[in-house]
């Protein structure tokens, strides 16, 4: 991991207690200034370049992003349920594959 770099002290690591920082109304982006890249790396970089390929794919699937996508609260609940099965059902053919 030659390109890893330490991140710079910001807010967030002033607050060591949990009990006196308010971590629910702090948005992580507001600890560094508007110009700093964080760039990822490793494992973390692999899945952004993961979730930036199937943003891709959604477009041009969709015409669209997530973000600008304009269904009702309970449709992305109904999409998260349909992928959170889907998702079990791959892992349990995973672990079937291992109990071979």
């Amino acid at each position: 991991m030659d390109d890893f770099k330490p991140m710079k002290r910001g807010k967030w690591m002033e607050h060591d207690d949990p009990k006196t920082f308010p971590h629910d109304k702090v948005k992580y982006r507001e600890a560094f200034p508007k110009d700093y890249v964080l760039p990822a790396t490793g494992t973390e970089g692999l899945v952004c370049d993961d979730i930036a390929a199937r943003q891709k794919i959604g477009i041009n699937k969709y015409g669209t992003t997530v973000c600008a996508n304009p269904l009702e609260l309970r449709q992305w609940l109904q999409h998260a349920y349909e992928e959170a099965l889907d998702q079990a059902i791959y892992l349990k053919r995973a672990i079937q594959e291992l109990d071979k």
